[in-house]
């Protein structure tokens, strides 16, 4: 006892670094815009038109897929993930996908994030796996959240702040990166378009999501058609 008086305690952050990941872009928008082959991102966002699961984020998943090594966590606000996911060959790559009754409220989704931070192991416990390997023995290498435009209430509104802070606190913890999307500014024409000009200033934005969480991203794309897209930020 005598001797732990003289010793020190210190956090295992001191001595291992979490090995950060990059979300990968397709190779064809890589050709448009030559910088992102130096770019480094972390969080992109998607501006979305249609309800359907378009061939454009198809494409942005499977992309990564190749890509990485590890576990893909894809959060299905919407529902409309499920039947892809399961048609999804794995290669040594895993996705852990979730949609729940929970989600349907914005403190659902920040519910379950914190338990990923704190404990991932029974967050994960709540996901249905794409294969059989036991993906807790993988490490989490990306984040989808689709679609926060369901997140519109006021009061959700005001905590986007909450959501951004545990976005980079996952990354922090798991190295891991995030991809979220929304839907663009038709969405929002009927009676959601009553309080919208509260959270974007007139006339610059592309979705309604709080301008601080966009100017918050790495990189925003909006799709044009159903296979083609164009850098906005």
């Amino acid at each position: 006892m005598e001797i732990l008086k003289h010793c020190r305690i210190y956090p295992i952050s001191s001595f291992c670094a979490t090995t950060e990941t990059y979300f990968k872009i397709p190779e064809d928008l890589v050709n448009q815009h030559l910088a992102l082959r130096t770019r480094k991102l972390g969080h992109i966002h998607v501006v979305e038109h249609s309800f359907r699961l378009s061939k454009v984020k198809k494409k942005l998943i499977t992309t990564n897929l190749d890509e990485n090594s590890g576990l893909i966590l894809l959060i299905d606000v919407i529902s409309c993930w499920k039947q892809f996911a399961r048609s999804l060959v794995n290669n040594g790559q895993s996705i852990a996908y979730l949609s729940s009754a929970s989600l349907c409220q914005f403190d659902g989704l920040l519910n379950f994030l914190g338990q990923l931070i704190d404990s991932p192991d029974e967050a994960l416990k709540r996901c249905i796996f794409t294969d059989s390997y036991s993906c807790l023995q993988q490490p989490l290498t990306g984040i989808i959240i689709d679609n926060l435009s369901y997140y519109q209430t006021p009061v959700a509104m005001r905590e986007f702040s909450a959501l951004q802070k545990m976005l980079k606190s996952l990354r922090s913890t798991f190295g891991c990166w995030t991809m979220t999307t929304s839907y663009g500014l038709e969405y929002y024409n009927g009676v959601e378009g009553g309080t919208s000009t509260l959270y974007t200033s007139s006339g610059t934005s592309f979705t309604r999501l709080p301008v601080s969480y966009i100017k918050d991203t790495d990189l925003v794309l909006m799709r044009d058609t159903e296979d083609t897209y164009h850098l906005v930020k």
